[in-house]
């Protein structure tokens, strides 16, 4: 068992590195201020970044049906449903990040690079607060 030092190393786990995942502070914050669309909007890119259609996949039709299901039933509930919206939000950032826990942690061990998430969050929130009051109309 004679190996060489090129042999050595090489790298012991095979397969293409993967993105890093968009922070947690970007997702979180860009739920707070844009809503729940802007929470699903994270969690998507998250999603797509890491390449993870497979796991992740059957978790968003039910986030999705139940952001929906939430905004029609705050329909005519004025200040009580801005707080809830607000909270729905939190829950479903938290739900994305703790989904993407290991994956954060992998990126923070490995040192590698995390994108900015600048853009991307002032963009999800600002088509989550476009968006919100038109599914808010359409549901009606």
């Amino acid at each position: 068992m004679d190996l060489t030092q090129q042999q050595l190393l090489q790298p012991s786990l095979g397969g293409e590195r993967k993105h890093a995942p968009y922070s947690g502070t970007m997702i979180f914050l860009s739920a707070f201020f844009g809503g729940p669309l802007a929470a699903l909007g994270g969690f998507v890119l998250n999603v797509q970044r890491l390449r993870r259609w497979r796991q992740d996949g059957l978790l968003l039709l039910p986030a999705v049906l139940f952001t929906l299901f939430l905004l029609a039933l705050m329909q005519g509930m004025p200040w009580q449903g801005a707080v809830a919206l607000r909270g729905m939000a939190m829950g479903l950032a938290v739900a994305g990040l703790w989904r993407h826990r290991r994956e954060q942690t992998t990126a923070d061990l490995l040192g590698s690079p995390r994108p900015t998430g600048l853009w991307v969050g002032l963009a999800l929130v600002v088509c989550g607060n476009a968006l919100t009051p038109l599914l808010e109309w359409l549901l009606r």
